[in-house]
């Protein structure tokens, strides 16, 4: 039998040293690379400032519109975002805001109101939302829900003709969809509409360790938040959950309340099957459905703010004005 020398054996241990060393530093990275990302993503701000808009923007032909006159159109931003307590600076939407201009709507228009987490105030018969920052979008949906239900009920003080199209982006459409579901009859009869953007619906299966977790919550990042932490344990309870969830959505649209869950399929911070709500049969419940597609931005990493540019988001939103028909040929300028 050949005998193994000493030096063989030394390098034999070695190649077994370091493919343990390479596994391990793989495993590190694929750890790491999450947590890079989530920091990457609060470094910079969740929304670029607006800025005064100079160009033009062709209107539609007025016998074309439905006439939404008094049409109030809510913008909810997501998990991270920031207010100064201005009506339009921090609103976002940039793409959707400029499409409506096609329909009546100015860019910077009164009838464009920007939600606060901390609710905000009447002045002069126009909303101002209350500065907050980003550790604020944090706090658990319930309350968030609550400063919706102010805002809604404030501004229909004032102008008591008032209709509401709600448009919120990641856990902005969450808070708005769980306002339509427990306010008062009311108030929901003032909701002409609900579209959901890359929003955490049935809550969120982010798939971190347990030791990125507490480095999270050592540095106060928001991902360790408590709304975060809800809507973990929300996916964690899913067949209950997803039920209620598919049962809400069902009575609302029965009573005539127009509901669509939108995504993007290149959005790796919410998934499209917690985005979208879809029956036994695979098909979407709402109006909403997966855009397919998607590219990523030297700014989002995640592809989770794609869906803002999309052009079918903006189709959808002008159904609510023009008929579908005029939509679709007069495209070219969105």
């Amino acid at each position: 039998m050949e005998k193994i020398s000493h030096q063989d054996a030394s390098i034999g241990l070695d190649a077994s040293l370091k493919t343990r060393t390479m596994k391990k530093a793989s495993i590190f990275l694929i750890f790491l690379l999450p947590l890079v990302l989530l920091l990457y993503w609060e470094g910079f701000p969740y929304y670029d400032r607006d800025l005064p808009v100079q160009e033009e923007f062709e209107s539609m032909d007025p016998q074309q519109m439905k006439g939404q006159e008094n049409l109030y159109i809510v913008f909810l931003n997501g998990l991270g975002c920031y207010s100064d307590g201005s009506r339009f600076n921090n609103m976002g939407f940039h793409e959707i805001r400029k499409a409506l201009t096609r329909v009546g709507y100015r860019y910077y228009d009164d009838r464009l109101l920007q939600y606060s987490y901390l609710g905000g105030q009447i002045r002069q018969d126009q909303w101002y939302p209350r500065k907050y920052n980003p550790r604020d979008t944090g706090q658990p949906i319930q309350v968030s829900v609550q400063s919706l239900e102010w805002m809604i009920s404030e501004f229909s003080r004032v102008h008591p003709e008032a209709q509401f199209l709600l448009v919120g982006h990641s856990l902005g459409g969450r808070i708005a969809l769980d306002f339509v579901s427990k306010t008062s009859q009311e108030n929901r009869e003032r909701i002409e509409g609900v579209i959901t953007l890359n929003s955490p619906l049935l809550g969120s299966n982010v798939p971190l360790p347990a030791f990125v977790m507490r480095i999270l919550e050592f540095g106060g990042h928001i991902f360790s938040a408590p709304v975060v932490k809800q809507l973990l344990w929300e996916f964690r309870d899913s067949p209950e959950f997803v039920e209620a969830k598919r049962e809400m959505i069902e009575a609302l649209q029965a009573e005539g309340l127009r509901v669509a869950t939108f995504s993007t399929k290149s959005d790796v911070v919410v998934p499209t099957f917690t985005a979208c709500l879809f029956n036994d049969q695979g098909e979407p419940l709402t109006e909403g459905y997966v855009i397919p597609g998607g590219r990523f931005f030297h700014r989002d990493l995640s592809g989770h703010m794609f869906i803002l540019k999309h052009q079918e988001i903006q189709q959808y939103i002008l159904s609510f004005f023009i008929e579908p028909e005029n939509i679709a040929a007069n495209q070219s300028p969105l």
